[in-house]
């Protein structure tokens, strides 16, 4: 019960604690107080996504909203992935975890004049050299391969945070041949699990902002 106020005290601009918890004593108030002097004068930048993933996918739908906006015959929606669930055990005391569904091949999913259109996104964090090809999951970028040669356009949205603002886009079989040639090159005892920007950016083509919180995703559409 006391866990929710906190979580909502590190997210959002706080003017005034709430008072119920500074009257109470002992290890609740002094955590109270310390928190509301620490977070009080927060200046937030409410609409900015964070150096996540989670962000980033933000910054994603934001900007597929924008461009949906300025055309009638387009629509965006998302397939949120299955979350893994506890349950029961029949013969035992303990919960085991389960999945009781597949996840969606992608983040977010347009149509634009009935051709679909699949969009993935995927963050280098803080990583400012090279981005990890083993957030390439091998059966999702299948899946996606196979969704891409029945005529779908797959886009991969790689995110560069650390070294400057970029955004790089890839189809499906641009990131194949992109992570075959780079897992395929020897490191030490075993292979090469990253790649480097100015090897990703050999495949990719870049993509523009749009505003501060957008990017031109335009150009990866149909019809344009």
């Amino acid at each position: 019960m006391l866990i929710r106020p906190f979580k909502y005290a590190k997210t959002q601009i706080i003017a005034h604690w709430p008072n119920d918890l500074l009257r109470r004593s002992g290890k609740i108030r002094k955590y109270a107080l310390r928190l509301r002097n620490r977070y009080r004068g927060a200046r937030l930048r409410p609409f900015m996504a964070k150096n996540t993933g989670k962000g980033f996918e933000k910054e994603v739908r934001r900007s597929l909203d924008r461009a949906r906006n300025e055309r009638e015959n387009m629509s965006v929606w998302r397939v949120p992935d299955t979350a893994t669930r506890m349950r029961r055990c029949r013969n035992c005391k303990t919960f085991v975890p389960f999945t009781p569904g597949t996840k969606s091949p992608g983040d977010y999913h347009a149509t634009v004049g009935g051709q679909l259109v699949v969009f993935e996104a995927k963050s280098s964090g803080m990583s400012d050299r090279s981005f990890l090809l083993r957030n390439i999951e091998d059966g999702q970028l299948d899946l996606l391969l196979d969704i891409e040669r029945n005529g779908t356009p797959v886009w991969y949205l790689v995110r560069k945070y650390s070294g400057g603002d970029e955004l790089f886009a890839l189809t499906a079989s641009e990131m194949k041949e992109l992570k075959d040639r780079i897992t395929s090159q020897p490191y030490g005892k075993t292979t090469r699990q990253s790649a480097t920007w100015d090897e990703l950016s050999q495949y990719a083509q870049p993509v523009s902002r749009d505003t501060k919180t957008t990017w031109n995703l335009r150009t990866l559409l149909p019809g344009v």
